[in-house]
């Protein structure tokens, strides 16, 4: 099985078969998005969801062009992000070259928001990552070991 999104998706890349797939609630991606959309941050930072292994994003900026070339995922520009949320996403992504912006806006999500609301973490130093509380790579190891 191939593992991604710290965990979140595990799918048989042979099968395509789906064994996990833990997702933000709709409201949640709704509130990251009001919240990165703020007018002080809204052209600082590049918001990208990733719903069923696909890229949706706003627009194409020189964020997302970057991010396509290191990735690989062609990008599904289409607004206002809020018309995908009728299927919760797996992944929130904020992306900004300021990479002490982005370790300012993890320490206010994590102050604004518990442990069982959201996972966030910096995968990398410009890359924020939303997820369901509940993904993290170990537990998506022991789940393919003791379940699958």
């Amino acid at each position: 099985p191939l593992m991604s999104y710290q965990g979140a998706f595990i799918k048989d890349p042979t099968t395509e078969e789906i064994h996990q797939n833990l997702t933000v609630s709709s409201l949640g991606a709704e509130q990251l998005l009001d919240y990165f959309e703020h007018p002080d941050l809204r052209h600082k930072i590049s918001v990208h969801f990733y719903i069923n292994d696909e890229l949706y994003v706003r627009e194409i900026t020189d964020g997302t062009k970057e991010y396509v070339q290191r990735s690989l995922i062609q990008p599904i520009p289409v607004g206002d992000l809020r018309k995908t949320l009728a299927t919760e996403p797996t992944k929130v992504l904020a992306l900004c070259d300021d990479p002490n912006l982005i370790d300012t806006l993890l320490l206010d999500l994590q102050t604004h928001y518990s442990p069982e609301e959201f996972y966030f973490t910096k995968s990398v130093a410009t890359f924020l990552e939303a997820t369901h509380p509940k993904v993290n790579k170990g537990a998506a190891v022991r789940y393919i070991a003791e379940d699958l």
